[in-house]
């Protein structure tokens, strides 16, 4: 179990991790993506110097917030979206590998943002995620009914989608400010080398023709979301092969964080990240290229 460090800068680290969580966790209030980042401070305190004193930075940065914009629903959100930093900092002080803090980060962070989601649907007035999504509906009009009605099928595929990067994101966060500090904590293998077995392939196809039997309607949304999630998985798949020739052709490795830009932001980037991770899961088209 990694255990934080007692000499003369642990005062410091309190003060300046803290104070970093509280104006990240007010900030965010006015720039949402301060939000996204606030987890980190409190997960390398919490890491650096156990559960109390996470918890006790946590409680204060949400007051503070609270306080600060005279919202109750602030210091609620914040509470909520610094759970993570405690569970990945607490998580990281006791030793997990990667994939299992990946884990206990993203079951936190579904049920965080769900949360958070739900409340936010009550105090606008809607009963339901469905009057939200008919209201999306009627705004956009016919451009975008397409989607908005994808999205109100598989939004609970998205969300667990969301709450897995959102954990990697903050997880790497926390590692390279560890990392800064000259402290080594265990992390993923480069990604060129992520892969998946060929059965995964396999299964996703089979998935995607049972979408044409005549099952259920309920599951139907079942299989929309389970292929959802799957062509989450091949997406940083084809981002992997991506990293992989970038990386043995000597390119930039810029030219891969491009690549997973274009990936996550552009449809047609989306779909042909899906379609290369799906296509090496099942031949690896790296096997002649791999020393």
């Amino acid at each position: 179990m990694a255990s934080g460090e007692q000499g003369p800068q642990t005062l410091h680290e309190r003060i300046l991790f803290g104070a970093l969580t509280a104006l990240f966790s007010l900030l965010g209030v006015f720039l949402v993506p301060f939000f996204y980042i606030a987890p980190v401070p409190l997960g390398v305190i919490t890491f650096r110097q156990g559960m109390g004193v996470g918890t006790v930075i946590a409680l204060i940065s949400a007051v503070v917030t609270g306080l600060f914009i005279g919202d109750p629903l602030a210091l609620v959100t914040v509470i909520l979206l610094l759970a993570l930093g405690l569970a990945l900092g607490g998580g990281l002080r006791e030793g997990l590998r990667p994939v299992q803090l990946l884990i206990v980060g993203s079951v936190v962070s579904t049920i965080v943002l769900g949360t958070f989601f739900y409340t936010l649907l009550n105090l606008l007035g809607f009963a339901s995620i469905g009057e939200l999504f008919d209201l999306l509906q009627e705004l956009m009009g016919e451009q975008l009914a397409g989607q908005i009605a994808m999205l109100r099928v598989v939004y609970p595929a998205a969300l667990i989608s969301g709450a897995v990067f959102y954990t990697f994101f903050n997880m790497w966060g926390i590692q390279r400010v560890l990392r800064a500090l000259k402290i080594d904590t265990p992390w993923f293998p480069p990604l060129r080398t992520w892969r998946l077995p060929a059965p995964w392939a396999i299964a996703f196809l089979v998935i995607l023709a049972l979408g044409f039997a005549p099952l259920p309607a309920f599951l139907h949304a079942v299989l929309l979301n389970v292929v959802y999630g799957l062509s989450q998985v091949f997406i940083v798949t084809g981002i992997a092969v991506a990293a992989f020739y970038v990386f043995k052709w000597g390119w930039h490795p810029a030219l891969t964080v491009g690549f997973a830009l274009f990936a996550f932001l552009v449809p047609f980037g989306n779909l042909l990240a899906a379609f290369l991770g799906l296509l090496d899961t099942g031949v690896n088209l790296r096997r002649h290229d791999e020393d």
